[in-house]
């Protein structure tokens, strides 16, 4: 199984927290890329897929929408 974490951050407090989902993931012997959501490329060799962001004014940063 192959992991995906992509985190969207302004003040880098949601990456922290993305940072700890990856290792708890790795930590379950599963592979896990922490990849930013700007760089992240077709998702389809992945098995799971979590993606997170900061929320600002009710909206998440642009760069975690779809």
């Amino acid at each position: 199984m192959r992991a995906l974490v992509t985190v969207a951050s302004r003040h880098y407090a949601t990456l922290e927290i993305g940072e700890v989902v990856a290792e708890t993931i790795r930590a379950n012997v599963i592979e896990c890329d922490l990849i930013a959501p700007e760089v992240v490329t077709p998702v389809s060799a992945y098995h799971l897929v979590i993606v997170g962001s900061a929320i600002y004014t009710a909206l998440s940063l642009p760069d975690a929408r779809v």
